[in-house]
């Protein structure tokens, strides 16, 4: 009976948990910038962005024609070298204590250098794995806070 009910689960649990290991995904939410010399506020929304793993520990986040003020040009910029580390339906994201360069095309731009990141991809546990994914992190004299949904 205990075998039954330990297979019963384990037959259960394949059925809902695989999307808990993923991580690739496409994201559409609000952007809010915070000037941390001032305190003025920037919104955007509908920014898209996107995580890609490039091991089972780092991943990419591409920001898709983002800008973090109103005055700067939409960009599509790339972080490599984000930590992801797995707990349940949880991926918890961290940078380097040094930051992360971005790129823009192959163009490495380190004086927009991103420090600070943290954040946080959850996945429902049904079957289409959708998901949220929240980041922080600064920029250039800026607190960048993000919230979007699967697509």
């Amino acid at each position: 009976m205990t075998l039954c009910a330990a297979l019963a689960l384990t037959a259960c649990g394949t059925e809902i948990i695989p999307n808990a290991n993923k991580v690739n995904g496409q994201y559409v939410g609000v952007l809010q910038t915070t000037s941390l010399s001032d305190g003025e506020v920037f919104t955007d929304n509908n920014v898209e962005f996107s995580l890609t793993s490039t091991s089972a520990t780092t991943m990419t986040l591409t920001m898709h024609n983002t800008h973090f003020v109103a005055m700067m040009p939409r960009l599509t910029m790339q972080v490599a070298g984000i930590t992801n580390e797995q707990v349940n339906f949880e991926h918890i994201l961290t940078a380097p204590e040094e930051g992360i360069v971005p790129t823009i095309g192959d163009i490495k731009y380190p004086k927009y250098i991103i420090t600070n990141l943290s954040g946080k991809r959850i996945v429902s546990a049904d079957k289409d794995g959708a998901g949220a994914l929240s980041l922080t992190f600064n920029c250039r004299g800026y607190l960048v806070e993000y919230v979007g949904v699967t697509r």
